[in-house]
C-alpha cells in the first residue's frame, strides 16, 4: 500500500485499508512496526497446522502398528504372553497421552480454523450469490477460489479427524480378532482388561464441542448452505420491490 506525501512515499509491507493519516513519519513508523508482524504469524499459523497434520497421522499410524500387532499375537508360554499383553498396554497408554496432549495443545487453534473457515464460507458465497448478475466474472471467481479453499481446509481436518477414529476402531476390533480362545484363563483376563481400556476414543476436537469427522463435515456444510440459502432468500425479497419502483 502507497501513501504519498511532500517529502516522498510511504510504503506499507501490507494492503490495508488505514482510518487515520499515516503520512506523517512517526505514525507510518508505527503502522509499519504493527503491521510487519503479520507476514510471521501467517507462517506461525501455517508452521502449526503443519505440525498438527503430522501429529495425527503419526499417532495413527502407532495405532496401525498396535492393531496388526494385536491380530497376530502368537500364543507362547503363559509369561511371554503375559509380557506381550503389557507391552500392548503400555503402548496403548502411550498412544493415548499423545493424543490427549495432542487435543489440548491445538483444540484452540481448530476452533479458531473452525470459525474461520465457516465464516470465510458464508460471506464468500452469499457474495457470489447476490452479485453474480452484477458483478464482473473476476471477482466472483475470486469469491468461489476463497469459498472452495474454506471448504478444502475444513474438509482436510474432518478427513484427519476420521481417520483418527477409525484407527481407534480398528484396535478395539483387533482384540476381538487375535486368537484370545487359545489363551491360559488369567492371560484372558488380562485381554478383557485391554478390551474396555480399548473402547477409550480419540477425536480431533475444536474448542472442546465439535468432534472432525466426516458426520461433523456434513453438518457444518449444511448449516452454511441453508445460511446462505435463507439469507440471499431475504435479501431478494427486500430488493425486488426496489428494482420495481425504479
Amino acid at each position: 500500500m502507497l501513501f504519498s506525501a511532500d517529502n516522498g512515499t510511504f510504503v506499507l509491507p501490507a494492503r490495508i485499508h488505514t482510518f487515520f493519516d499515516i503520512t506523517n513519519t512517526r505514525t507510518y513508523v508505527l503502522m509499519y512496526l504493527y503491521v510487519c508482524p503479520m507476514f510471521y504469524s501467517s507462517v506461525c499459523h501455517m508452521a502449526a497446522i503443519c505440525v498438527l497434520v503430522i501429529l495425527v497421522f503419526h499417532i495413527c499410524g502407532e495405532l496401525s502398528i498396535l492393531s496388526h500387532r494385536i491380530k497376530n499375537v502368537q500364543v507362547y508360554s503363559r509369561d511371554v504372553l503375559a509380557a506381550r499383553i503389557r507391552g500392548f498396554v503400555r503402548m496403548h497408554l502411550k498412544i493415548i497421552w499423545m493424543a490427549k496432549s495432542v487435543d489440548e495443545i491445538f483444540n484452540m487453534v481448530l476452533m479458531d480454523e473452525l470459525f474461520g473457515n465457516s465464516v470465510i464460507l458464508a460471506i464468500s458465497m452469499y457474495y457470489v450469490l447476490m452479485n453474480l448478475e452484477i458483478s464482473q466474472l473476476a471477482t466472483c471467481c475470486t469469491f468461489i477460489f476463497f469459498a472452495a479453499i474454506a471448504l478444502v481446509m475444513l474438509f482436510g481436518y474432518c478427513l484427519i479427524g476420521e481417520q483418527l477414529t477409525q484407527q481407534c476402531i480398528s484396535v478395539q476390533n483387533a482384540y476381538y480378532q487375535c486368537n484370545w480362545y487359545d489363551m491360559p484363563f488369567s492371560c484372558k483376563k488380562s485381554l478383557l482388561i485391554c478390551m474396555i481400556r480399548g473402547q477409550v476414543m480419540l477425536y480431533l476436537m475444536a474448542g472442546r464441542f465439535y468432534i472432525f469427522s466426516l458426520n461433523g463435515f456434513t453438518d457444518v456444510s449444511l448449516i452454511v448452505a441453508s445460511y446462505v440459502i435463507s439469507t440471499g432468500k431475504n435479501c431478494t425479497t427486500l430488493i425486488s420491490p426496489l428494482k420495481k419502483s425504479s
